[in-house]
């Protein structure tokens, strides 16, 4: 499964969202299920499922979906 397939599917999961939904449009207080604590899910999710530590400046500028993606390419994890 490709990374960005798998960030959505903790998205989809931890905010629960449609399988449909259009990641571009996932944004931290924009979505209405993602506040803080969600935040705090989306982030242990993604230490688990990608096996990467996120840094205090990474979990605070995890912001939206595409910012996860930027994230997790710097953790050398990229769609392939």
């Amino acid at each position: 499964m490709s990374t960005h397939s798998s960030l959505l599917e903790v998205f989809v999961k931890v905010l629960d969202l449609p399988d449909d939904v259009d990641p571009v449009s996932l944004n931290y207080r924009e979505t209405s299920s993602w506040n803080s604590l969600a935040h705090m899910e989306i982030v242990q999710s993604v230490e688990n499922v990608f096996g990467v530590s996120l840094s205090v400046e990474e979990v605070i500028g995890f912001s939206s979906f595409a910012q996860g993606l930027e994230i997790l390419a710097e953790h050398g994890l990229v769609d392939g």
